[in-house]
């Protein structure tokens, strides 16, 4: 992928287009996806890093460097190969040829880490089988974590999301509870199905690509699938299971109280691992809604004139709620207050 869309995207100045490809190559290439997982948590903190001595990030890109030469641990990513042959020459360090060049230069660094860690990992699985325990992760506002699950699977957290998991999977099953919004890649394994519990909906597959929207204190339940084969029943099985196909989404349509299916573009719905909200064509209400599990936000509409009003629009992860309001109110006439304290905003009818 162009290293320039990258860095707009980590700059947050890429228009949706570029937005959309960036989605797309996070969904289809591990390699590029866990890549630039890094590189926007290490884009964050540059500011912090910009103060580290300089001898010491050299010393540890001289390490990871000589690890990749000599292949020491795992063999390293393609992805990896190629960005620290941009920073490195035989014998010194390259100065940056590129705006990207010491953005990657951190990110290889921290690769120290992942290595390191291969060899810790290694040694675990030399030691006696430990009984199973259960994890929790809970996501806070405006943040999202990635997963990795002992059967090599993938998990996306979005904000306010809980996700209980074991630290091994045993039986017949590999069985995960979800209270939130969750992105799966899920290892293939036909004869132990994964099973994601929610709070209305059991979600079943054997080796696919898959996003879950399903917060508890919420009527609305989203399952968008990418690629594969999942399953969707109900808990109380007052319906028979139905089998999404990819590119579609199956859903509770609240007009309606009942579960229906649709074709959808899957990337405007994913969106949001690479801190990206994009509301497609829905109303105002559902919009508020979805803010309020995001920013654990109560919003109040006092003017019911509001919520039928149906908007498209793309909001960054690290934009406050208010931030979100003004960019809306240029398309709905609404007003608003914000009780920071209380954490309840409030919308009222635009006075003349």
């Amino acid at each position: 992928m162009d290293e320039k869309i990258i860095i707009k995207y980590l700059e947050h100045e890429c228009r949706l287009s570029e937005i959309c490809k960036v989605a797309q190559k996070a969904t289809d290439d591990a390699d590029f996806r866990s890549l630039l997982f890094d590189m926007e948590r290490i884009w964050i903190l540059k500011d912090e890093l910009k103060y580290s001595d300089p001898e010491i990030i050299d010393e540890q890109f001289n390490a990871l460097w000589e690890r990749i030469q000599t292949g020491a641990g795992k063999t390293p990513t393609g992805a990896i190969r190629r960005m620290a042959a941009k920073l490195r020459k035989p014998g010194k360090l390259r100065k940056p040829a590129n705006p990207l060049s010491p953005i990657l230069k951190y990110a290889a660094a921290a690769a120290i880490i992942i290595l390191l860690g291969i060899d810790i990992m290694l040694r675990i699985n030399n030691v006696r089988e430990e009984p199973i325990t259960f994890n929790t992760a809970e996501v806070p506002e405006g943040q999202r974590v990635k997963l990795l699950l002992s059967d090599s699977s993938t998990v996306w957290l979005n904000a306010h999301s809980k996700f209980t998991y074991p630290s091994r999977f045993s039986g017949n099953e590999r069985n995960v509870s979800l209270d939130g919004e969750g992105y799966f890649i899920v290892e293939k394994n036909a004869r132990k199905p994964f099973v994601v519990q929610t709070s209305q909906h059991k979600v079943t597959a054997t080796g696919t690509i898959f996003d879950i929207y399903a917060y508890s204190n919420s009527n609305a339940f989203e399952t968008i699938l990418i690629d594969g084969s999942v399953t969707v029943e109900p808990n109380d099985q007052s319906a028979k299971p139905y089998k999404v196909k990819p590119g579609q989404k199956y859903y509770y349509d609240e007009t309606v109280g009942k579960m229906k299916a649709t074709a959808v573009e899957t990337q405007k719905y994913t969106t949001w691992i690479t801190g990206l909200y994009f509301f497609d064509d829905i109303t105002f209400e559902e919009m508020a809604k979805r803010l309020e599990h995001y920013y654990k936000t109560t919003i109040v509409i006092t003017d019911s004139t509001v919520m039928n009003y149906r908007g498209t629009g793309k909001f960054y992860q690290h934009e406050t709620i208010t931030d979100i309001m003004r960019v809306v109110q240029s398309d709905i006439p609404f007003s608003y207050v914000y009780d920071k304290e209380k954490n309840v905003l409030t919308i009222n009818k635009r006075k003349r």
